[in-house]
């Protein structure tokens, strides 16, 4: 009987020793796997944004990208406290009091499109803190967003719409819509 005790222990271990080892050399062919071929992500939709700064103030412009369909976009700085000391809506910005400055014209980049590929500037007066000392320096960091314009032959609801006579439709901004990116994939 020990004689077979001893056995059964052995082809036991064996088998425990084969249930540990082999999942770990498995997944070592497993995890090892090449491919080739790249991905291509790009968006219908796009806006860069320009920013000049002289006699302390931040002048921002956002002008459409190339070929970019409709779109609507809004600004918001960012900046330690005291330090704006006011904000200059030039024609079509409009402060949405939520923190983001909007821009009521859709800008497109493509030719004979939209009367706008750039949004008017809009400019944010710099003041430098009253503690302030020679060498201290301090960021305002301005981001901007877009969003897809919309169009509709009836008047939309949304806050902010513009009205296209050549269409005779009406462009506007649903700010909880996102853009979704196409891919392309090669290889």
């Amino acid at each position: 009987m020990n004689k077979y005790f001893n056995k059964l222990i052995i082809m036991i271990s064996i088998v425990l020793l084969a249930i540990v080892t082999v999942p770990s050399a498995l997944a070592y062919f497993y995890t090892y796997a090449q491919t080739e071929g790249t991905v291509k992500v790009s968006l219908s939709d796009g806006s860069d944004i320009k920013e000049d700064f002289k006699n302390q103030e931040k002048q921002i412009t956002i002008v459409a990208e190339d070929n970019s369909d409709p779109v609507f976009v809004r600004v918001k700085y960012i900046a330690p406290s005291g330090t704006v000391e006011s904000v200059t809506l030039n024609d079509g910005w409009v402060n949405g009091d939520d923190g983001y400055y909007y821009y009521t014209t859709p800008i497109d980049g493509k030719e004979g499109g939209l009367p706008a590929s750039t949004a008017t500037t809009l400019n944010i007066k710099i003041e430098y803190p009253a503690d302030a000392e020679e060498g201290d320096s301090f960021s305002v960091i301005v981001l901007h967003e877009m969003t897809p314009a919309l169009f509709s032959q009836t008047e939309p609801s949304a806050e902010y719409k513009y009205f296209d006579s050549e269409k005779n439709g009406w462009w506007y901004a649903d700010w909880k819509t996102t853009v979704e990116p196409t891919t392309e994939v090669d290889g």
